[in-house]
Order: C-alpha cells, then structure tokens, then sequence
C-alpha cells in the first residue's frame, strides 16, 4: 500500500507539472498574438495570481483575458480557481475566458508553434455566471471547480495567433525538467 501511495502521489505531482507546462504555453501563445495586434498586452499572471486573469490589455477599455488551455481530448472544460470566478464577475464584460486547445501532436514535438494549435475559442459573457453557484449555508467554494460548459456556450475567439510565435516544446521542456516560463 505504501508504494502505491508514493506511486499516487508522484504522478499527481507530474500531472500537475505537465497541466500548469500546458497553460503557461497557451499564455505565451496568446500573449504573442495580442503582441502582434498590438494590443497592448501586459503579462499580470507572471507578476501575481491575485490579479484573477493572465493577461490584461489597456486602450479604449480594459481586457483581462484569462487563458485556459486543453488538448483536443479535453477541449470544452476547464478548472477554475475562486479567485479567478470571484474576478470575472467582478470585472463583468471586461474580464473574459480564452481557451486554447492544442492538436494532440503538440504534446510529442519538440518545439510548439501556431500550427499546433487546433484552435481558439472563448467562452460567452455571463455563461460562467450561469454555471458557478455562489456559496450559500450549504455549498463552499474552495479553491477550485472543473466546469463543463455546454458546447454552444464557446464561440471562436478573435485572435489571430502569430505565425512566427515559436517557443521550446512540451517534449522538450519536460525531459529537462522545466515548465514553461516564459
């Protein structure tokens, strides 16, 4: 029992490397694109996660964009913190959810790029509303919740993603032990 228990909870851990390797590389993808539109883009989730959202762009009003990622497996759920709920009805219309779902080649390459990208899609304002019931006297948010939207709840997004956007990839990174940083 005891291996099993120490089997458990390293590919836990690995799991959770390899999911947080995958949102950092669909930050940087979308971050990239936002460059190249010149959006104006500032990178808040590599200065604090309390801001709620990964990326924020500044002009005639505020987008704070937060990035999901997915594989072409799970594409259409994502895991959301408390934090990041409490900000997108906080924020309102200016706070929205991106996810980016990788071509399930992207995970064996050893370098990503926009071709890997199956597509980008966002989710429709108030849907999240809608899903995530607030604390009462007998549900308690903790620190996160997988939601499954429905399928028509998620339109593409409006981003261009940079054909020239390389960076190292999940193969790559993980065999040398990093994450995603940027």
């Amino acid at each position: 029992q005891i291996l099993l228990d120490v089997y458990k909870a390293v590919s836990a851990y690995e799991e959770d490397g390899f999911l947080k390797a995958m949102g950092n590389a669909a930050e940087l993808i979308i971050f990239a694109a936002l460059q190249r539109a010149r959006a104006n883009p500032l990178h808040v989730s590599k200065l604090s996660d309390s801001y709620g959202y990964d990326i924020e762009c500044s002009g005639e009003r505020i987008d704070r964009i937060e990035v999901k990622a997915a594989s072409q497996n799970t594409q259409g759920k994502f895991k959301i913190s408390r934090n990041e709920c409490e900000k997108s009805f906080h924020f309102g219309a200016e706070w929205r959810l991106v996810q980016v779902v990788f071509e399930n080649r992207a995970f064996v390459c050893e370098r990503l790029d926009a071709s890997l990208v199956h597509g980008v899609r966002e989710l429709r304002q108030g849907v999240l509303r809608d899903l995530v019931p607030t604390d009462t006297r007998y549900f308690r948010w903790t620190e996160s919740a997988e939601v499954t939207p429905p399928a028509d709840a998620w339109t593409p997004a409006e981003i261009v993603l940079d054909p020239k956007f390389s960076t190292a990839g999940f193969r790559s990174n993980m065999r040398h032990g990093k994450l995603f940083k940027g």
